[in-house]
């Protein structure tokens, strides 16, 4: 065996141990989220995925048959991404039932290649694995703005709901496939090391991201009956949201929801949304937090130069210095340390 074979090895085990560590840890959880616990189960499956090329790793165990019958079962591995990214994108995806029906053409082809083991079968295979990857973006791509929309339009503070990070791992994830598919059809040892170390990366960074994570289902929608469905649509609740979210200060709650504030001036949440959208021109996301920092965030800036950014913004309504900072550039084209340095004397 040469040294990279070794060190193939060795960067094999690393996986394994890793992969079914933290699927123990996670799993073991009884206060883990939904997420959580579908990462946990992946990473389960990868333990077996990574443990089942150490048993592969003997003398005379790569033979091109092998490879191919290797490449049968690691297409397997596409489910998890697939699970992982809709459960992500559209919370409570996952089932026992859907995961089964995905896992169906994998095992198809599986079975038709131990009875006819020819190249047609391995690169039909293929085709169905680019097929499976494409689509599955594509799905998942169409969810994710339609989960940002959902949270943009009915929280105030997001910042544990957000996913915004997903394009990263798009990014990791699609050159880590490029990676199976290269060490899938060739035998070398040292883009196998690279392999293994990539996917233990990608898959602590989806970790770190989602350890964190509160997704919330992403409501159906369909109009709600109540006394706002008016024919000319006159959103007669407008001065009444005036007086409660500016007078009263409700803008100050960093749990404010688009539902609560609809139940607070006698409307409903998909009226209320309406109206932010055809009258306002702005997402409930960006109207609150723009009366928080025009209102509230400037003015302590300029009265209380002693104040800290963490306590105007805690005080403020946010609940993250990432959404502060976020917001504060957004409404005021400077970060809030920039501004705060432009008035001071």
């Amino acid at each position: 065996m040469s040294d990279y074979h070794h060190f193939s090895v060795f960067c094999d085990g690393f996986a394994t141990a890793y992969f079914f560590i933290f699927s123990y840890l996670i799993l073991k959880r009884r206060s883990s989220t939904r997420i959580l616990r579908v990462t946990g189960w992946i990473f389960l499956f990868w333990g077996f995925e990574c443990l089942k090329d150490i048993v592969l790793a003997g003398p005379g165990c790569y033979t091109e048959t092998m490879l191919d019958h290797v490449l049968m079962l690691d297409g397997w591995s596409a489910v998890t991404y697939l699970c992982f990214l809709f459960e992500l994108t559209n919370p409570g995806w996952v089932t026992f039932r859907r995961v089964a029906w995905q896992c169906v053409p994998f095992l198809l082809f599986t079975v038709a290649y131990c009875i006819w083991p020819v190249p047609p079968v391995t690169w039909a295979y293929v085709v169905l694995l680019a097929v499976y990857g494409v689509t599955m973006l594509l799905v998942g791509y169409c969810w994710k703005r339609k989960y940002t929309t959902y949270i943009y339009s009915n929280y105030s503070n997001v910042s544990s709901m957000d996913i915004s990070w997903l394009k990263n791992i798009y990014l990791l994830g699609f050159l880590n496939m490029w990676l199976w598919l290269v060490i899938s059809l060739v035998n070398a040892p040292l883009i196998d090391c690279v392999y293994y170390l990539f996917t233990v990366v990608m898959w602590h960074l989806s970790l770190y991201y989602i350890h964190t994570l509160r997704p919330v289902p992403v409501a159906d929608a369909v109009p709600e009956a109540g006394p706002a469905d008016t024919p000319d649509r006159n959103y007669f609740f407008a001065g009444r949201l005036e007086e409660l979210v500016e007078k009263e200060c409700l803008y100050l709650d960093p749990n404010l929801t688009l539902a609560a504030l609809a139940t607070r001036v006698g409307t409903n949440r998909t009226y209320l949304s309406d109206y932010f959208c055809n009258v306002r021109h702005v997402m409930f996301y960006d109207y609150i937090n723009g009366l928080r920092i025009q209102k509230k965030c400037v003015p302590l800036m300029m009265q209380h130069p002693e104040y800290t950014l963490e306590h105007i913004a805690q005080v403020s309504g946010f609940n993250s210095m990432a959404t502060f900072h976020r917001a504060f550039k957004k409404i005021m084209g400077m970060t809030p340390g920039r501004y705060r340095s432009g008035i001071q004397p």
